[in-house]
């Protein structure tokens, strides 16, 4: 009998034999196995052991994530590598429609060959200046889809505790930013990144924040409305830093009036449930108001 290499846990994975795990991802279940997942995911160790439901039950469900995004997770697991292009439609149930087609209009990659990422490519007609910036290059639609799909795959690879997918995927999605960032429809993928990032992740938020309030002068309106609405503080010192004109300010003044603004903008919702509330300056000098929001249910009180 030849020995178990990784195209045999692959076929594995594939046929769902000797499975010990489950992962349910909505309505769709991938049959896997504990020494791959184990060996991978900080995240699914932790859960396969001792007192947690998912050791005993032999499955763990995630109904909020995508099934699609999953499905590469679990290959990546297996294989190392996934394809942000198209959906692994070996590992998904028969009939499964996925975004770049079906089953039967995609294929899936042998072990021997590992998927390519699709990477966004420049027209011909671009100048060395040009494709320097990302401006004057031509991005097809599908490009954008996978920038998104990097966002999520990142997303998921920081749940489960897997660094090095996480790596992979912030690389993919930061090689192809400075193409796709003044292009209006950078903004859908610029926004899931946003919300697929913890407001400390230091791999992908980070740098994707720091190209885009550099080069504010060449984002379109919607892209740059996006980075003020997730990264408001960032914005708002830094823009004015870069174009020099502070007004007479000094950099630790519009620090403060940009905490203000926020301490402002907070004000107004209710530090319990987050829901907008109408609040009123009493002469003690507090901000109180009345909360509708069923888990407080009762007065609110914030330091003016």
């Amino acid at each position: 009998m030849a020995g178990v290499t990784s195209s045999t846990y692959l076929d594995f994975l594939k046929t769902g034999k000797y499975s010990d795990f489950t992962i349910i991802c909505k309505d769709v279940e991938f049959k896997v196995h504990k020494v791959v997942l184990c060996g991978s995911s900080s995240m699914l160790d932790t859960a396969c052991k001792g007192g947690f439901k998912e050791a005993t039950s032999g499955k763990i469900e995630f109904p909020e994530d995508d099934p699609e995004v999953m499905a590469r997770v679990v290959l990546f697991m297996y294989t190392g590598d996934y394809d942000a292009d198209k959906a692994p439609s070996t590992i998904l149930p028969s009939g499964y429609s996925i975004v770049a087609g079906t089953p039967e209009t995609k294929t899936e990659s042998s072990a021997a060959e590992k998927p390519k990422s699709r990477r966004i490519k420049a027209s011909t007609e671009a100048t060395p200046a040009q494709s320097k910036s990302g401006v004057g290059q031509t991005i097809d639609k599908r490009s954008f889809e996978v920038l998104t799909i990097n966002a999520l795959v990142y997303k998921c690879a920081d749940m489960l505790g897997i660094q090095n997918l996480m790596m992979l995927a912030a690389e993919r999605f930061l090689a192809d930013c400075p193409v796709a960032y003044t292009d209006e429809r950078f903004a859908p993928p610029l926004r899931t990144m946003f919300e697929s990032t913890r407001s400390d992740d230091e791999h992908l938020r980070l740098p994707v924040t720091t190209l885009c309030v550099k080069s504010h002068s060449l984002l379109p309106a919607l892209v740059a409305a996006v980075v003020q609405e997730h990264e408001y503080n960032v914005w708002r010192i830094y823009v004015p830093i870069l174009l020099g004109g502070l007004n007479g300010k000094t950099e630790d003044q519009i620090k403060r009036e940009t905490l203000e603004d926020v301490a402002f903008l907070q004000a107004r919702y209710c530090p319990c449930c987050y829901i907008p509330v109408t609040f009123l300056l009493n002469n003690d000098n507090k901000v109180t108001g009345y909360c509708k929001g069923t888990g407080c249910q009762g007065r609110v009180t914030l330091g003016s």
